[in-house]
């Protein structure tokens, strides 16, 4: 029973292939930060790792991807205290961590004992699936548009604000996976009837036949008025169709915050 460490993604995808594969909507995140790495033509920080148990099945799964903390995917409990000696003899530094609520909150109690600090839960999230598209009513009269290069610094202003008002690390790498994503076509604009842009959203890359939605931002000065509801419903906007695994991420469900509704992000 041993991690293994490494910063090549594509050994990575292949060991923990079948483990995250098995369940794409639950692992979606893991399973997008593989497809991210694929796709970055601008290098950045990172590292992966899975747990072997005894039987050589492969069933934990960590990765972590510069400024955010560790990722921790899945591991089984025998796995978490081998987990940091692991990473401290690879010369990595554990500064946080994400994941599910239970196995994220045990390491980073057995993190936080052994340098004597303590451990915080700073936010969390939940994922939705979406199984029933339902606009808004009525309809919002914005028109949808994909975002190009032009647009790059009204997504990175408004992506920076989204992160300022959820509280999540922003920074130099961050900049870099929004030009990347929008030079790939990953974000769309909603404008008013001035051709104005108000609202923004952004899809993950497809991952094992998921699609997350996030960012969805408006400024507080367009709120209100269901643009980001309604905006798969039109056909000039990204659009969901039966089979495919939507998800919406993240929401907060103790601030006031992006959240989703009815299966799709809205700006409340």
């Amino acid at each position: 029973m041993a991690w293994t460490i490494t910063e090549d993604v594509e050994e990575y995808a292949t060991a923990v292939g079948p483990l995250l594969g098995a369940d794409p909507e639950r692992f979606t995140i893991g399973l997008t930060v593989v497809e991210n790495t694929r796709q970055r033509t601008t290098p950045v920080a990172e590292w992966y790792g899975w747990w072997t148990g005894p039987n050589g099945e492969v069933s934990g799964a960590v990765s972590r991807t510069h400024p955010y903390p560790l990722l921790l995917e899945a591991a089984p409990d025998e796995a978490l205290r081998p987990l940091l000696d692991a990473v401290r003899g690879a010369g990595r530094q554990l500064t946080g961590v994400n994941g599910p609520t239970e196995l994220s909150t045990q390491l980073a109690a057995l993190a936080a004992a052994d340098s004597g600090r303590r451990a915080v839960l700073t936010f969390a999230i939940r994922l939705f699936r979406l199984t029933t598209l339902v606009g808004p009513s009525p309809a919002p009269s914005e028109a949808a548009r994909r975002a190009t290069p032009d647009d790059l610094p009204l997504v990175l202003r408004w992506s920076q604000d989204f992160l300022e008002e959820v509280g999540e690390p922003g920074g130099p790498d961050q900049d870099a996976a929004v030009r990347e994503r929008t030079a790939r076509g990953q974000y769309w604009l909603w404008g008013a009837p001035t051709g104005e842009p108000v609202a923004l959203a952004g899809l993950s890359l497809p991952a094992a036949g998921v699609v997350r939605v996030g960012p969805v931002y408006t400024p507080v000065e367009s709120r209100r008025h269901g643009t980001a509801a309604g905006s798969p419903t039109r056909p000039a906007g990204p659009r969901w169709t039966p089979g495919t695994g939507w998800c919406c991420s993240p929401t907060w469900p103790t601030r006031r915050r992006t959240r989703c509704t009815r299966g799709w992000a809205t700006d409340r």
